[in-house]
């Protein structure tokens, strides 16, 4: 991963500060050690200083044109403690952890910001994805060529090329992507996000294969939008009707753009409560995401989450397969997913839940409208080329009609 190092004056800073700390370990012990951390902090907050006016500028850009949004890059890390014994890494502090997947975890992060004195005058959230990337470079996967062909490589190449399409992402609708920090004498590789309180729509129950409801989003949603049906089956599709269309808008934004997400699911659509554009709701999660050489291109790679990916994502490899399709696929599931509180195909197994995606028709439940399952048969077409395109999706009467 490359970018323009202009950060001599920090790093200059960095290399002061880790000698004075290694001569200072070899006569003290550990415990020691941190009460060293704590007696710089006035060193590390003229490093946030001198980093204030670059942060403020490329954090506060959501009003930028959405062509020429880039995600800031810093190549340093700084580890210290401050109040109470909190751990910090450079401007942020880590709170509670908020997921953890195969690769990294998320963690909930408060970024201060200090005036010329060091005094805080604001305080902002977000949410760092943190990876090792030891464990990055040791994982070999399969990987694919626009012109099909498959290499080899490993996992940290996979998220490098993730973070090339998603650093110049912006748009209300998807979870931004801040700022990269990748300090190349670090063992870690942080992504920092967009903070989304509410957190994802629904959580799987692993006791019974449902989903059940997030009640603090679902109580926002009402309020916010005066949803006061209480036919809690009539409800859910009022609600649905504003989640999906910001998400299908934020799905058009990659589309036009030839990129593609391929894991479009419940689990990555999150919600933030407080946004003054109304745009609450984003998609979260690029790391299967492609960008697309030309309109017509075939993906190769299995990529996707069981019980959401399409049939062809499966069973038409060696064809390949259209990504735009796949995401349209993914989309209609979640939405018919939401309503229904269960995936439509859920079967014993990963390879049953395929089988039926490819072969079964959805099963819906009385309660569901029929605008709302013509919206999904149109979208989850068996074949790729008979599917509606996202434009289609948002003028489709289920979002258009009162």
């Amino acid at each position: 991963m490359s970018s323009p190092d202009n950060q001599s004056n920090k790093l200059a800073e960095k290399e002061n500060y880790q000698e004075d700390l290694e001569q200072y370990r070899q006569d003290i012990n550990e415990e020691d050690c941190q009460v060293y951390h704590q007696e710089h902090d006035i060193s590390l907050e003229k490093y946030s200083d001198l980093c204030d006016e670059e942060y403020k500028k490329s954090f506060k850009n959501n009003s930028e044109s959405e062509e020429d949004y880039e995600a800031d890059f810093q190549h340093t890390t700084l580890y210290h403690y401050g109040e109470n014994n909190a751990r910090h890494m450079n401007e942020y502090e880590f709170l509670e952890k908020l997921g953890q997947g195969s690769f990294g975890k998320v963690k909930k992060v408060e970024r201060k910001y200090l005036d010329e004195d060091g005094v805080t005058v604001l305080k902002s959230f977000y949410a760092a994805k943190i990876f090792k990337k030891s464990q990055l470079e040791y994982e070999r996967v399969f990987a694919y060529k626009s012109d099909g062909e498959s290499f080899m490589t490993n996992r940290l190449h996979l998220i490098q090329e993730e973070i090339n399409i998603y650093k110049n992402l912006n748009h209300p609708n998807i979870c931004k992507l801040f700022q990269i920090i990748d300090d190349e004498t670090d063992e870690k590789l942080y992504l920092i996000l967009e903070y989304c309180d509410m957190g994802q729509l629904m959580v799987w129950n692993e006791d019974n294969q449902y989903y059940d409801p997030n009640d603090k989003l679902d109580q926002f949603l009402c309020k916010l939008y005066g949803i006061e049906e209480q036919d809690q089956y009539k409800r859910r599709e009022q609600q649905a009707k504003v989640i999906f269309q910001q998400i299908a808008k934020g799905i058009q934004y990659l589309h036009k753009r030839n990129i593609v997400n391929r894991d479009i699911k419940i689990d990555n659509i999150l919600c933030k409560s407080d946004e003054v554009n109304g745009e609450h709701f984003k998609l979260a999660d690029f790391s299967t995401v492609k960008k697309l050489t030309h309109q017509q291109q075939k993906l190769k790679d299995c990529a996707g989450t069981i019980g959401f990916r399409c049939p062809e994502q499966q069973f038409s490899l060696d064809q390949g397969y259209n990504g735009k399709a796949c995401d349209i696929w993914s989309l209609g599931i979640s939405i018919i997913t939401y309503v229904n509180h269960k995936i439509p195909f859920w079967s014993d197994s990963n390879l049953q839940t395929d089988i039926a995606a490819k072969n079964n028709p959805i099963q819906y439940e009385k309660h569901n409208s029929d605008l709302l399952k013509d919206l999904i048969e149109s979208m989850c077409k068996k074949s790729e080329v008979d599917r509606i395109i996202i434009d289609q999706v948002l003028t489709h009467p289920f979002f258009t009609s009162g």
